[in-house]
């Protein structure tokens, strides 16, 4: 991994926090990009849930993660990010749905 203090090694399988890859669930451990730290965060499989979007309900695969860092996020079938959901300081959550949707 490339830092501003230059290369430093990392475990095979780390992957950054990255809400619109549908592979960072499976990662084996995840780096904060904010802090640039590997988080403690867990990855938690909540399965298949419908998703109100602009485009209709729609099918999607729910992922929560838990520590460090926390938030939920959904993908569809095909790998596609449908919802982010992030905690806030006060206990509200700030909720991101995607507009268009593919098809």
């Amino acid at each position: 991994m490339e830092t501003s203090k230059g290369l430093t090694a990392t475990a095979p399988g780390l992957w950054p926090i990255d809400h619109w890859d549908d592979r960072t669930p499976a990662a084996a451990s995840l780096i904060d990009p904010v802090t640039g730290k590997v988080s403690a965060a867990q990855v938690i499989d909540l399965g298949v849930e419908w998703v109100d979007t602009s485009t209709g309900p729609r099918s999607a695969h729910r992922f929560s993660y838990r520590g460090d860092y926390e938030a939920d996020v959904w993908y569809d079938d095909a790998g596609r990010w449908v919802r982010l959901r992030i905690p806030g300081w006060d206990g509200s959550y700030a909720d991101y749905v995607c507009r268009i949707c593919g098809r």
